[in-house]
């Protein structure tokens, strides 16, 4: 497992924001709990949903004293369908896992490298994720407080967003070889019968 110290350095390398922006977050996202903080000489331990947080936490752009707490209200997002329940956190770590593993079978992976996650502030929160790739319109879900349906047409008022791209996640994803373990066997075996 990557340590936070290397998950923080690889989201501010590849996601375009400055660095000490995304630094001050990580330490802020430590302090509240969100993100894993040592106990000892050993460096604390990243996992996919680490990565998830400080991303979103990153894309609230809110003010440093609140952006612990607006993550977390983000992460907590829903959209409720004919399909179920989708919750922001599950669904962002699914997307994710699947990059880090680039399993072609899963559908998202497919979707991820033309992807993007927005955090929509404003008079209707959202987070909204959207996947498509070049044979296919995109596929949209966002995500509300309430769970119910969001369109930026419905909002009262203005709306202000920060995205990051699907190839910018697929690179922090891959620095940080967050996937599952590949296990190779030997060009020929036998199997006993």
């Amino acid at each position: 497992m990557p340590s936070v110290a290397a998950l923080t350095d690889a989201v501010a390398r590849h996601s375009g924001l400055p660095a000490s922006r995304v630094r001050t977050v990580s330490r802020r996202l430590q302090d509240a709990g969100v993100l894993p903080r040592s106990n000892s000489r050993v460096p604390p331990e990243a996992d996919i949903s680490s990565v998830v947080s400080l991303i979103v936490a990153l894309l609230t752009d809110e003010p440093l004293h609140s952006v612990a707490s607006a993550a977390e209200a983000y992460l907590a997002y829903s959209n409720t369908d004919a399909d179920g329940t989708m919750v922001a956190d599950e669904l962002l770590a699914k997307m994710l896992t699947g990059l880090a593993d680039f399993d072609t079978s899963c559908d998202l992976t497919k979707l991820t490298m033309r992807s993007a996650i927005s955090v929509v502030s404003g008079a209707r929160p959202a987070l909204v994720v959207r996947a498509g790739n070049i044979d296919e319109d995109p596929v949209e879900w966002a995500l509300t407080a309430d769970g119910t349906p969001w369109r930026p047409e419905l909002a009262n008022g203005c709306q202000k967003s920060l995205s990051i791209g699907g190839f910018a996640l697929f690179r922090i994803v891959s620095e940080l070889g967050l996937g599952i373990e590949r296990r190779t066997f030997p060009a020929a075996f036998t199997v006993a019968a």
